[in-house]
């Protein structure tokens, strides 16, 4: 009987110094991948620090149109889809920072200052195209020269709403309009003579103070955007 439970004992021992040192060789392979070990896994690349929010900063935003109907602006939650034909204008999206499902009608500077009355604010867009053929292509639009890579599929207009004389006609963004306090409140969007080849696009809209808020890649670290579909309703039973 001694000798049984003598050999009990080191089949334990044996067992769990085993275990023990399994344990340790999966944590350092993991921890110290540069140890040359045939399982070491590669490290996680680290998130970039998104920009700290602040209290000047907007907490929400909204992309909307023109119920000209009903004489209210109304939020796209999630798709916008219409009709698109050259020449024709899908939409004209008014940025507000606010996620209200209705703004009112009224005068763009009056309605916006509901809302914002702060001046470090600026609004620039992601558009990601959809092409026919699979592949896609994504454009970040800060400033006029921006809008200018998919011209001949579709035009892109920006406008600064918020920096004009109530009452008075105006017109898009050109390169020699945009300034440090413009503030690029609207994007149109218009079909162009290869619009045929568009499948699908995704517009983002978000908030920013300077290019502080970006990667050298362009990829945006903000806090506060937001992203609807625009489709062709023509498509919508491909």
């Amino acid at each position: 009987m001694k000798a049984l439970k003598l050999a009990v004992l080191a089949v334990i021992l044996i067992m769990t110094f085993t275990a023990c040192e399994s344990n340790n060789q999966d944590v350092n392979s993991v921890l110290s991948p540069t140890m040359g070990t045939a399982s070491a896994l590669p490290m996680a690349t680290p998130e970039p620090t998104k920009v700290p929010m602040t209290p000047d900063m907007p907490a929400s935003i909204g992309l909307y149109y023109k119920d000209r109907d009903d004489r209210v602006r109304r939020l796209v939650d999630d798709s916008f889809v219409s009709f698109w034909q050259e020449q024709q204008d899908i939409e004209c999206f008014e940025v507000f920072l606010t996620r209200e499902k209705e703004v009112p009608w009224g005068t763009y500077q009056n309605v916006w200052r509901q809302f914002y009355s702060y001046d470090s604010c600026k609004i620039g867009y992601y558009l990601k195209v959809l092409f026919t053929d699979n592949t896609e292509k994504t454009i970040k639009i800060l400033k006029p020269e921006d809008t200018k890579s998919l011209w001949e599929y579709l035009e892109i207009y920006i406008y600064d709403d918020v920096n004009q004389t109530p009452g008075q006609w105006y017109s898009h963004l050109e390169e020699d309009d945009y300034t440090k306090e413009t503030i690029c409140s609207s994007i149109k969007l218009t079909p162009g003579a290869k619009i045929d080849q568009i499948s699908s696009m995704e517009l983002a809209a978000f908030t920013y103070k300077d290019m502080s808020y970006f990667t050298e890649e362009g990829d945006f670290l903000g806090h506060i955007s937001t992203v609807i579909k625009v489709l062709n309703k023509a498509r919508q039973g491909d």
